[in-house]
């Protein structure tokens, strides 16, 4: 965009109380709630601030628009506007003040299409050394992020592994929004608890589940929260309700632990707590990880990435998916091989975990997300040019530890460190 542009290729800048100012990184459009733009890198009084920018026309929108009333927008660093108007200075809901920078007119179409290509370095990469080299790097990136994953991976015993693990794989069931909600259920209702309650309960699958979910739900605060009526027929709420009150338990969190504001239907947490329920009762007799692990080793040469869905797929005959191939494609690639692969290297299999790399290093491209999208637009790049998951991988990889870090001097993709060379 032409402000984004404007800042970042503008060696100096001032804020509006004539203080010096730089933007290293413009971020990405934010999908969620709050400022325009998120990720952003600015260098102000000789420190290197992280978070978001707003953007308006007038500077006077800010507060007329209630930002100022607002905790979604503090995370603002910098407020930019392209005429001032009202006051100078833009407070924040916590009483912060953040800088504001009046852009003035806008540089003409000409100007902007002759400087565009010096809107980040990475973006003449391909010029000089070709979209394959390119590829590579991102693959390289790919498999740098799939190491640090595994590496997060740990246990003195397989109960320790399987709770490390079950930690993980409930955060990515909150993702975007809910991943710490999720990941402290995780940690105030372990996976242990959990299968130690499921080898008590009947072997009639309805009555099962029933006693499973009202726990689930019921711990995690969302039981009797306003949003679970939309979410479960009139019926089944209010006997889950009757069952929890049967337990006399205490929840572990609250309904205001969690967003469930501007949340996809799809990915809402009492959709995802109820997946859980048929994943847990599903491998109840070796035990979530057990069986994960089991599943691994009979996988067919052909379609094992589909094979791998299928085992986090919950797909329930009389309604729409709890968690489908998409969510279960990010799961398997962002948690369960990385797993995987870290626990035969910690039981000195080299022979599975070099499989398992296989499967990572070839697994199919995944639905593009925004940050995905965001990066292919950075480096010039359409989704068809990426051969699989792991370039993908590979690009957040780089947004992550030098695009939102402000790093664009000492990434690889910066061309002015070689020539200096």
């Amino acid at each position: 965009m032409l402000w984004q542009h404007r800042l970042t290729v503008s060696r100096e800048l001032l804020d509006s109380e004539n203080r010096p100012l730089k933007v290293v990184y413009p971020g990405r459009p934010n999908s969620g709630a709050g400022a325009d733009f998120c990720d952003a890198v600015v260098y102000t009084g000789g420190l290197l601030r992280q978070g978001c920018i707003e953007v308006h026309t007038q500077s006077a929108n800010w507060r007329a628009h209630g930002h100022h009333l607002d905790p979604a927008y503090n995370r603002v660093i910098l407020h930019v506007a392209l005429e001032a108007s009202g006051t100078a200075q833009t407070f924040l809901q916590n009483g912060q003040v953040v800088p504001t920078v009046i852009l003035g007119q806008s540089v003409s179409t000409a100007q902007t299409a002759s400087t565009q290509s010096c809107l980040y370095p990475c973006q003449s990469f391909t010029r000089y050394h070709g979209k394959t080299a390119l590829l590579d790097h991102l693959t390289s990136a790919g498999l740098q992020r799939f190491y640090l994953k595994a590496a997060g991976f740990h246990g003195d015993s397989p109960v320790e592994f399987a709770e490390n693990f079950f930690q993980a794989f409930m955060e990515a069931l909150g993702y975007a929004q809910n991943k710490e909600p999720f990941r402290q259920l995780a940690r105030l209702m372990p996976l242990k608890t959990l299968e130690n309650f499921v080898r008590q309960l009947p072997t009639e699958e309805e009555t099962a589940l029933n006693l499973l979910h009202s726990l689930l739900l019921g711990k995690a605060g969302l039981l009797f929260a306003n949003c679970a009526a939309r979410q479960l027929p009139a019926s089944r709420l209010k006997a889950l309700q009757h069952i929890w009150h049967a337990y006399g338990l205490q929840p572990a969190l609250c309904d205001r632990d969690w967003i469930l504001c501007r949340v996809r239907p799809g990915n809402h947490p009492i959709r995802r707590l109820l997946a859980l329920g048929y994943l847990i009762l599903r491998y109840r007799a070796r035990g979530l990880f057990g069986s994960l692990l089991e599943s691994v080793r009979s996988l067919p040469v052909t379609r094992a990435n589909t094979v791998m869905e299928q085992i986090f797929t919950v797909n329930p005959a009389d309604e729409t998916a709890l968690l489908g191939g998409e969510r279960a494609a990010e799961i398997v690639v962002n948690v369960f091989l990385p797993a995987v692969f870290a626990w035969s290297i910690s039981q000195g299999n080299r022979e599975a975990a070099d499989k398992i790399l296989d499967y990572y290093r070839h697994y199919p491209r995944l639905p593009v997300n925004s940050l995905v999208h965001h990066m292919l637009g950075q480096l010039s790049l359409s989704g068809h040019d990426i051969n699989g998951a792991c370039q993908q991988q590979g690009l957040i990889h780089i947004f992550q530890t030098m695009c939102r870090q402000g790093q664009c001097h000492a990434c690889t993709f910066d061309l002015s460190r070689e020539n200096a060379d």
